[in-house]
């Protein structure tokens, strides 16, 4: 009953004239809630915290942001020569020299980081005594139940898996290098990425989450405003005991959500079970993720690049958008989505409908919807 009334409403209200609609839950979204296997948003880690408890509040930035190495270091260009310069003319040509310079110097300085970065990383599985000159200093080191620890960890996999390739791209490349990341973005490590391929990267999930989220709309106007009530009853094919499905297909939700969380484009090609494994396992570790940047103090506890990086892992869109507005809007996400007060069901629930609607449509009043989800 709870769950049909919730659906009923919802799907009312969105198919209602544009100029009448109110921002509600994506009811269409709820299914993958009901689809996702029931211990989706198990903890990710034994020694992760347990989002339904309260913990201590840790305020200090160490424990939310991971080290700065992580991150891409600072790209220094050189000067634009004026635009009448000659092609030809020594000026350009040392114009192009320094360029190049500057982005071997980059990739040289984020391949370093890599390194530091997996040094950092396995010096919390040794035993043995430091080095003479330990790098980086003890003070970078994140305690290992932060978030801080969480996100070294899984950007070192990740950045391991991408250096072989990009080092061959490099050794042969040399400084043609940043034309060749750009026609392949997401083979490259995250500290070896240049801002126009970061930009080109968050251009491209937002595009995959507008398609995504414009099939959620024509699904719940392909369906007559009286879901829910006795004028709905017909569209009984279309309608689960526990949510709405998209046409029945289970496999499409599961791609929309892959979609919108940014995974590869390669997981449309997938087998339905494949991407829900994927999606699955991004999510537990998004309700880890959040149960930390809690406890280390919110949002408000982020470096900028960082409320960024979290905003679009979360689905949400950043291009043009400044630090400030982007920390508000992760903010209302760990308040709408907060496992503490809604439960492991309220917040399935939660997640499940804010991945399936753009931010500036999200409404606080759901969280008393979201509530009555609570297990």
């Amino acid at each position: 009953m709870r769950h049909s009334a919730l659906i009923g409403s919802a799907l009312r209200v969105n198919c209602l004239p544009s100029s009448r609609q109110r921002a509600q839950p994506s009811t269409i979204i709820l299914s993958l809630s009901k689809e996702l296997s029931r211990n989706s948003y198990r903890p990710y880690s034994s020694a992760s915290p347990n989002p339904r408890r309260p913990q201590p509040p840790d305020v200090a930035p160490s424990a939310a942001n991971p080290p700065s190495t992580t991150r891409p270091p600072p790209l220094d260009l050189p000067p634009v020569p004026p635009p009448n310069t000659p092609k030809l003319s020594q000026p350009y040509f040392a114009y192009l020299l320094a360029l190049g310079k500057a982005y071997l110097k980059f990739y040289k300085t984020g391949i370093r980081h890599v390194y530091t970065n997996t040094r950092l990383l396995y010096s919390f599985f040794s035993s043995s005594s430091p080095t003479p000159n330990p790098d980086p200093a003890p003070t970078d080191r994140p305690h290992p139940s932060t978030r801080a620890h969480l996100h070294l960890r899984e950007r070192v996999r990740h950045d391991l898996r991408r250096l072989p390739l990009f080092a061959l791209m490099l050794l042969v490349c040399g400084e043609f290098t940043p034309l060749v990341v750009l026609a392949l973005p997401g083979a490259v490590p995250l500290p070896c990425r240049i801002p126009r391929q970061v930009e080109k990267l968050l251009a491209r999930e937002e595009g995959r989450r507008v398609v995504w989220r414009d099939i959620v709309a024509a699904e719940v106007g392909a369906i007559s405003p009286g879901v829910g009530g006795g004028e709905g009853k017909n569209n009984n094919n279309m309608v689960a005991r526990d949510g709405l499905k998209l046409r029945g297909t289970t496999a499409a939700a599961g791609r929309g959500l892959a979609m919108v969380l940014g995974l590869s484009a390669a997981w449309r090609w997938m087998p339905g079970a494949v991407v829900g494994m994927a999606v699955e396992k991004r999510l537990r570790f998004l309700a880890v993720d959040d149960a930390l940047l809690v406890q280390a103090g919110g949002a408000a506890a982020l470096v900028p690049e960082e409320v960024r990086l979290t905003c679009a892992a979360r689905g949400i869109d950043v291009l043009g958008r400044g630090d400030e507005e982007l920390r508000g809007v992760l903010g209302r996400w760990l308040r709408l989505t907060d496992a503490r007060r809604l439960g492991e069901e309220g917040r399935r629930t939660a997640v499940a409908v804010l991945l399936g609607v753009e931010d500036r449509k999200w409404n606080d009043g759901w969280e008393r919807e979201f509530i009555r989800f609570k297990d």
